[in-house]
Order: C-alpha cells, then structure tokens, then sequence
C-alpha cells in the first residue's frame, strides 16, 4: 500500500525502486557533469535534473516529503545551472519561497512563464516593472503548449493575471480565481483517467505522466501559496472544482504536505 494513500493499484515496492534508481541515476549524471565541458555539461544537468525530479515526485507517493524537498531543490539548482525558468517550480515544490529563488532576466521563451508564475506574490513588489515586461513579452509564446500535459501558455498567463488582480485587489470572486486554475485541474484529472485505462503502465509507473505531476502541482503551489499570503481562501477554492474526486484529493494533499511557507493556514498534520 502507498504510503500517500492515493492510486492504491501502484505497487509500493515499484514506486520505491524507481525512486531509489531514479535518485541515483540523476547523482552519476550530475557528478559526471562536472568533469566534461560547458556543452556537454549542460547537457547532462538536464538529463540529472530530469532524473531527480522524477525521484522526487515518486517521494511523494511515498509520502516522503524531507526527501521529496530535497531531490526538487536539487534539480531546480541543476535546472538554474543551464538558465532554465523551471528551475523556480523546484524550487518552490522544494519548499522555498518566491522571494527566495527570485527572477532570473533570460532571453524569454515559452518556458518563461514558470518563472513569471513564481514572481506572483512576494516577488511583484521588488520586481513589478520587470515582471510586467516580462509578461507582455510573452503574449508571442500565447499559442505555444509546454510541459508534460502540453497546457498552453495563454492559460499560464490568465492565471497570473487573475491571481495578481486577486493578491492587488483582495475582493477578486473565487469564481474568477477557479475558473483560472480550472484548465490545469481538468488536465490533471483527464490525464489521469487516460494513463489509469492502461493498467498494465500505470500499474508499473511506466509512463512519462507521474500520478502527482508536478507541472500541475507546482502550479497550484506557487500560485496558492502567495493567495493564501494575500488572505485568499484557497483550501476552500480548491474543494470547488467540478473534475474527478481523486485528482482534487490528490492536488489538495500534495498543497497541504508541501506547502511549508510562513502563515500557510494548512499546516502539516501532526505526526
């Protein structure tokens, strides 16, 4: 049995081999790395980085979460190291704040709206006017899709908005606020439907979807975390979404374990 008590069909001992495997495979790569050139150490960061994310979202279904944030906050170090934004979901799922990892000023791109997501909160009151530039600069990528549920960035940049008219204002409807986070938690649920149809893969873990993606969870946590700091009522957001009770069970227990910020309001249960 999983120790998170989700996906119960997933065999625990699998899930711990993988873990374990994936773990180690990312440390040969990011040792190795150290020792080639900057082209080809770049190269093996992201396979290292790719590596230990995945071990991390496997503590989780483990319900592991000191190694969790430890394996996040090391591939984010390693997503930094080669000037990825994705490095600021890492981060944030390693248990750092915004205000902790910052904005990194790189050529934009699609993937810039991960670090645009991360500056949300704390981050807009030193950096407003470059996260404004920021955002406008991205409306080119609107059409583009990124990460593992290929999610287009016209909703990434209709969340940020949304959540920071809601961090400016205070009285935004949590009507506006779900129906910006509605996209990311339908194709969590729809994903997981589809991977659940292949027993024989999903039973294995054996597929580049992970029960507890964390494109979805990394979400939900940068973002929540910095409404919650604006006196948002997110847990009671988050219960409202008309998809699939398991996923919303799934994504509300990965909020409360990881969610380890200052005034969170959703405090780790005790022991």
């Amino acid at each position: 049995m999983l120790n998170s008590g989700f996906f119960q069909e997933i065999d625990e001992k699998r899930v711990r081999q993988l873990r374990d495997t994936s773990e180690a495979i990312g440390n040969a790569y990011h040792k190795a790395m150290r020792q080639e050139d900057e082209r080809e150490s770049e190269q093996l960061a992201i396979i290292a980085a790719t590596y230990l994310r995945r071990a991390a979202a496997n503590s989780i279904l483990l319900d592991d979460f000191d190694r969790c944030a430890r394996l996040f906050r090391d591939a984010g170090r390693l997503y930094h190291h080669v000037g990825s934004p994705y490095g600021a979901f890492m981060d944030a799922l390693g248990g750092q704040h915004a205000s902790d990892f910052g904005i990194h000023r790189h050529k934009p791109s699609s993937q810039t709206v991960y670090a645009l997501l991360s500056g949300v909160g704390r981050e807009w009151r030193s950096q407003g006017d470059f996260l404004r530039m920021q955002r406008k600069e991205l409306e080119e990528f609107r059409g583009s899709r990124i990460g593992v549920l290929s999610v287009p960035v016209e909703y990434y940049l209709e969340l940020f908005d949304v959540a920071h008219e809601a961090i400016g204002s205070r009285d935004i409807s949590q009507a506006r606020l779900r129906e910006a986070f509605l996209p990311f938690v339908h194709g969590y649920s729809a994903a997981l439907q589809r991977a659940r149809r292949d027993r024989y893969h999903w039973t294995r873990l054996a597929m580049v979807f992970h029960p507890v993606e964390p494109d979805v969870i990394g979400v939900f946590l940068v973002v929540g975390i910095a409404l919650m700091e604006a006196g948002v009522d997110f847990h009671s957001l988050l219960e409202g979404f008309p998809v699939d009770r398991e996923a919303l069970a799934a994504v509300i227990y990965c909020f409360k374990r990881m969610n380890r910020g200052p005034n969170n309001g959703m405090e780790r249960d005790k022991e």
